[in-house]
């Protein structure tokens, strides 16, 4: 059986993956298999892209004798090609109301000690080497808490 921090981040991106909206906004799902895509490895017709990845924790904080507070960090990654930030945009949003939601069921690992989950994101604009082509990419971090016997 996975750990913890394994199970939350394959729960979070089964989610992610699961929900229609963001389905059919994303037209490559780039998964974290020991390799991340650079922004510069994109290209166009591969956008637009997401990228879930692990994003490492906080050291944990002794919160009583049997008791200890993890902040695990995944991150995420959202490419989309041309001038308008919009799809971009959009796919920040529908990621933030898919985590909230994880939030209301902590992803059905409660009894693990999840105690939340949220998440925050940046959004920049890049052109490609040669000027040719411009992309939105937002990169942002899903901030998992638990809380865990010692």
């Amino acid at each position: 059986m996975a750990n913890i921090l394994t199970t939350a981040r394959r729960g979070i991106l089964a989610a992610l993956e699961g929900d229609a909206q963001i389905a059919g906004l994303v037209k490559t799902w780039a998964r974290f298999e020991g390799k991340l895509l650079s922004p510069l490895e994109i290209a166009p017709q591969d956008c637009t892209v997401y990228a879930l990845y692990p994003g490492g924790t906080v050291e944990p904080d002794q919160v009583a004798n049997a008791f200890y507070n993890l902040e695990q960090h995944v991150g995420f990654r959202i490419t989309a090609e041309g001038d308008d930030p919009e799809p971009c945009e959009e796919l920040v949003e529908l990621t933030h109301i898919r985590v909230r939601a994880l939030d209301d069921t902590a992803l059905g690992m409660s009894d693990e000690g999840l105690m939340s989950v949220r998440s925050s994101a940046t959004i920049q604009g890049y052109r490609d080497l040669e000027q040719k082509w411009l992309m939105w990419q937002a990169t942002g971090t899903i901030r998992v808490r638990w809380m865990r016997r010692n």
